[in-house]
Parts: structure tokens; sequence; C-alpha cells
């Protein structure tokens, strides 16, 4: 990254994105017991005091104050303690392409050091009312996710020719993200035939549009039915099926399950 020039910090300033999706500062005992939990989201640990414990087959990581640690989104672990566990979480989502959260091809937690002093920091602009010191939480944040990115080693290169290529066509599909999505729609508004477009997407995204766009839709209506308080009805309509059912059974083929199972058993744990 010493060598970015201009456009590329450019580029990340336009298209790096990150969501908050919820976050607490939270006491925690041995009722924080889960098995199997997959989440569609990033979570950001910094234990305060005492342990708990993340396990994966035989595989475990202890979650100890003086670190930060991060989960990837759509990895599957146990969560568990033994006894207490203080900490600050936060759930969040972040990409520089839709859909495709930067962290959601890792396989390993990830740790990183995080001192007293830091974690003081952290508390006392956490639990501030202060304009600046929530300014300042979120430079720590901000901090701590770019230093698991570069823990990561993500193919920054990779990504930007693939944004290079695909912004006019994102933003396409941005404004027309339903059922309704039509690669021959978009082919002829930027002058392109089907084929090609059809080609450039898979060796960029290693999907076609229509796949994409069914792709953002499963990953947009997951979060409605996790964090929102709209109806199923209300979210089969925001992507324009014409009924719920149909997006019932549009759901459950992608995700496993119908959209009131993956709402009433989901685990959104602490």
């Amino acid at each position: 990254m010493n060598n970015m020039n201009l456009t590329e910090f450019d580029f990340v300033m336009k298209y790096f994105k990150i969501e908050i999706l919820e976050h607490d500062y939270i006491q925690l005992n041995n009722s924080w017991d889960y098995k199997d939990i997959t989440s569609p989201f990033n979570r950001l640990y910094f234990p305060i005091e005492g342990t708990g414990i993340i396990k994966k087959n035989s595989q475990s990581t202890v979650l100890e104050k003086n670190y930060a640690y991060l989960i990837p989104a759509n990895s599957t672990y146990d969560y568990f303690c033994e006894n207490n566990l203080n900490k600050i979480y936060i759930h969040f989502k972040t990409s520089f392409i839709p859909g495709f959260d930067i962290f959601s091809e890792l396989s390993e937690i990830l740790k990183l050091s995080f001192d007293e002093t830091n974690t003081s920091s952290l508390i006392h602009c956490y639990n501030s009312n202060e304009l600046a010191s929530k300014i300042k939480l979120k430079s720590i944040i901000l901090d701590v996710i770019s230093s698991f990115i570069s823990k990561s080693n993500i193919n920054f290169n990779k990504t930007y020719s693939h944004i290079i290529f695909l912004e006019p066509f994102l933003n396409y599909i941005e404004q027309h993200c339903s059922m309704n999505f039509n690669t021959d729609d978009m082919s002829k508004f930027f002058n392109i035939t089907s084929s090609k477009l059809t080609r450039e997407f898979k060796k960029h995204l290693n999907k076609t549009p229509n796949q994409f766009v069914n792709h953002l839709i499963i990953e947009k209506s997951k979060q409605n039915l996790m964090f929102d308080s709209e109806t199923i009805k209300e979210i089969a309509y925001s992507f324009d099926f014409r009924d719920e059912y149909y997006f019932s059974r549009f759901f459950k083929k992608n995700v496993g399950v119908c959209p009131r199972t993956y709402r009433k058993n989901r685990e959104i744990i602490l």
C-alpha cells in the first residue's frame, strides 16, 4: 500500500464501505452458549474482563483481554463462556464490491494485540456522549479493521481491477436490483452484447449478471430479516417478487430454509 497512487487512493475513498449493524458493551455468563453459528456479517470483539471460547471442530480460540478478535462473515463456530466475559462487540460488513464482504473468504479467526491503554481509550470513547469521543471511537474501529485487512493479505490489486471495469454495471445493478432484472436490458443500455457482458462478469466475479443480482437479493434479504421489522411480504415486494410465496421459494432454494424460519431461528449472538 506504500506505493498507492492517487487513483488508488481515490478508489479506496469512494468504494470502501463499512456498515455497522449493531454494537454493545455487554456482560456475559455461562448462558452464552451457542452451537454451529454462521452469520452473514463480521464480528469484532474487544474482551474487557473474563474469558470466552470460540471453537470449530477441535480448534479453539480463547477470548481474553488485551486482544481484539475478528470472526469473519459466513464462518461457522461454537461460542461459549464457562464463567464470565465482559466485552464490547461490533457486528459489521465491509466491502468494495456490493454483496462481497472483504473478510468473507477467510477461514480463520484473526487476532490483534490491543493493550490496556487502547482498551481504556475504547471504553471511554464508547461510554462518552461527547462528539469528539465518538469520532475518536470511529477512528479506533477503522484502525483495528485496517490492521485486520493487512493481516488477511487481501489482494487489493485484483479488487481494484475488478471495480475499475465493473463500476458502471454495478451502479446500474444497484438501481435495478430486483427479480425484473434482465441482462439484455443492461447490455442494450451500455451498448454491449449480452454474451460479452456475461463473459466479463464471469471473468471478474465468477458469476453471470443474473447470478450476481440474485446473490445481492439474497444478501439484502438476509440482512432485512435479521435486523429490520419489515414483513416478509414487504421484503418480497421491495425486490419485485409477484408475491411472498414466490420469494419464499426463491429464498429457500438459495439459503436452505424459508424466510420465516430464517428469521425465527436466526442466532444474533452478542
